[in-house]
């Protein structure tokens, strides 16, 4: 009887938690910027830190959202610095908009 009693509180107990998390999801979903993860992707992913930066990641944030010069990136080959120049001013054509 115990074991019932059991499953039914935990059943109970993770339905309303995954309930929650569902709604949770839902209204606190922040969008990211798909501009740093391109850019993110073209960085050398090596996290040197020769940048300033902790990771590639944040680097590619800092590049993105605070106009952090792509030249700090020493490892990052020069068509890929090209490449992301480019999608900066991609970036700032649709801000025009």
């Amino acid at each position: 009887m115990y074991i019932v009693y059991a499953l039914i509180v935990l059943g109970g107990l993770g339905l309303l938690l995954g309930l929650l998390i569902g709604l949770c999801n839902k209204f606190l979903f922040v969008e990211q910027n798909n501009y740093v993860e391109e850019v993110y992707e073209l960085l050398p992913k090596v996290n040197c830190g020769v940048c300033g930066n902790p990771g590639c990641m944040q680097m590619a944030e800092a590049i993105v959202e605070k106009g952090v010069s792509v030249d700090l990136c020493r490892p990052c080959k020069m068509e890929n610095k090209a490449a992301i120049l480019e999608i900066l001013a991609k970036q700032k054509e649709e801000l025009k908009k």
